[in-house]
């Protein structure tokens, strides 16, 4: 492209410089609501997702049991060799799904008049609806996938099976303490993006069956100055993901329901 450009319009010539890429910044978004932006979900597969089964119209090249699914992209990541994983903000929700528990109903938020009475089913303990559908509890944390120099917002869901690791996940966090930096001796709790962690995958047997979960921990140590000091771009990965959780507080931005496998 030639750096400047002339176009004539009537009596007019207007001049292109490269320049007016900064005057033209940031109106990409213009008139853009909470709506528009949708945060993709990560899934980690089963045994029993559509996503491994080449027979399915959902099967994605390669997924494995075990491999935790990008919805938006379709990528496929090795769980044995896991994520990074910045967290920004934690989220309890109630989902409630179809009878089969294969497709998404609607995601009732923190409201607890959507559960009703529980009851075993099985070996399992499951909240049903009178029209036989399921509301599940659900983790969501809102954060960044650090995948070498691709940083992208993403939603990481943990129910069932897996809301012992969010327990386990959500303890790593609330336990962390790093030295005061004004006050010599003292620690405190920072947020929870100070830090990234590495999930993997590993199968626990359960009295239901066989599941896939999920293994938090922590990369960095607390003397280490975390994500700022050991991540490249790390000041900038800490500030994207701090307006990510201001954004999901305010309700500039949302998970994607469009994407629930």
């Amino acid at each position: 492209m030639n750096d400047v450009a002339k176009k004539e319009t009537g009596n007019n010539i207007v001049t292109f410089d490269a320049s007016m890429f900064l005057e033209d910044a940031d109106t990409a978004t213009e008139n853009m609501t909470s709506d528009s932006f949708q945060i993709p979900r990560l899934y980690l597969l089963q045994n029993a997702s559509d996503a491994i089964k080449k027979s399915s119209d959902k099967y994605v090249t390669d997924a494995e049991a075990g491999n935790i699914l990008e919805s938006a992209t379709q990528t496929v990541h090795d769980g044995k060799k896991g994520i990074t994983f910045v967290p920004a903000y934690y989220e309890r929700t109630w989902i409630e799904w179809s009878a089969d528990g294969k497709s998404f109903v609607k995601d009732h938020g923190s409201d607890l008049a959507a559960i009703g009475d529980g009851q075993y089913v099985g070996n399992t303990y499951k909240f049903l609806t009178t029209e036989g559908t399921e509301v599940r509890e659900t983790a969501n944390y809102y954060g960044l996938l650090v995948d070498g120099e691709s940083v992208d917002p993403v939603v990481l869901p943990m129910s069932k099976t897996n809301l012992t690791s969010s327990k386990q996940f959500n303890m790593m966090m609330a336990r962390l303490r790093i030295p005061h930096p004004k006050k010599q001796g003292e620690t405190f709790n920072p947020a929870s993006f100070w830090n990234a962690y590495l999930l993997t995958t590993g199968e626990k047997q359960f009295a239901s069956g066989p599941a896939f979960v999920y293994k938090a921990m922590p990369l960095f140590n607390a003397e280490s100055g975390g994500v700022v000091n050991n991540l490249p771009n790390g000041e900038q990965i800490y500030l994207q993901a701090k307006k990510l959780r201001d954004d999901i507080k305010k309700g500039d931005a949302k998970a994607n329901d469009a994407d629930m496998i």
